[in-house]
């Protein structure tokens, strides 16, 4: 049985993938321009960067994402899957990307979704990466309470500023009690890579949403909040995915 750690070794899939690459010839490169010896990688090296990352747990991965496609997640109903197709469709198109909000019932699936959205986003070679909330909150105490700590981490924020697809999970109410006033203050945090991404044309934020919950400004941000999750539909920032399953309907 092969060592899990070897799936986040890019030795390993260079082994797999590049070397058995026609296109290249297994280096890893292609001539662009002869005349001036300028190179370009291969697709091959890229996809060793896609699947490193899918193996790495610092993504937040799951089994399930390894999962749910959009064949397989049977219990989804046709609504939802359309709506699935229709987000991946304007991707498709080369547009600005847009933002995203998953949202249905607890236990409706929108892990699932978001699964689902995560591969097809893979498959496309996009940047993406996948962490919980409840994660961006202890690093938002970190910043003002553990410059140490923070700093040890400081690799992990700015991928989460910079990625180009982030999909952020469970998103709860944390930061509206006036009983939780410290863990408000580091929402700062939070609020500088909201409005970094927010209106970035190559940065989308993708969110998973308990239908009902309480989100409010200190939840996400205020520029987050005001321009993106409170927007209008018809100004095409924020895309909503209702999840509905024959559970739950």
């Amino acid at each position: 049985m092969r060592n899990k750690n070897q799936k986040i070794d890019p030795e390993f899939w260079r082994d797999i993938i590049v070397r058995n690459c026609k296109a290249c010839g297994g280096k890893g490169i292609l001539t662009k321009d002869d005349y001036e010896g300028s190179v370009e990688l291969c697709r091959c090296s890229r996809m060793v960067r896609l699947f490193v990352k899918m193996n790495d747990p610092e993504h937040g991965l799951h089994p399930k994402y390894h999962k749910w496609t959009l064949n397989n997640a049977i219990d989804l109903l046709p609504s939802s899957k359309e709506m699935i197709k229709k987000y991946i469709k304007i991707i498709d198109s080369n547009l600005p990307y847009r933002n995203g909000l998953i949202v249905g019932e607890k236990n409706a699936g929108k892990s699932s979704v978001a699964a689902i959205l995560y591969k097809e986003l893979m498959t496309r070679e996009y940047d993406v990466s996948v962490v919980r909330f409840s994660e961006l909150a202890s690093l938002s105490r970190m910043f003002i309470s553990n410059t140490q700590g923070f700093n040890d981490r400081k690799e992990f924020y700015e991928m989460i500023k910079d990625e180009e697809f982030l999909i952020i999970e469970d998103i709860d109410s944390r930061g509206h009690s006036n009983s939780i006033n410290f863990e408000k203050l580091g929402y700062s945090l939070l609020d500088d890579v909201f409005s970094y991404r927010a209106n970035h044309p190559s940065r989308s934020t993708i969110l998973t949403v308990d239908d009902g919950l309480n989100i409010t400004e200190s939840t996400l941000g205020h520029v987050f909040y005001y321009s993106i999750y409170t927007s209008d539909i018809e100004d095409n920032k924020l895309f909503r995915i209702p999840v509905k399953t024959s559970k739950h309907n």
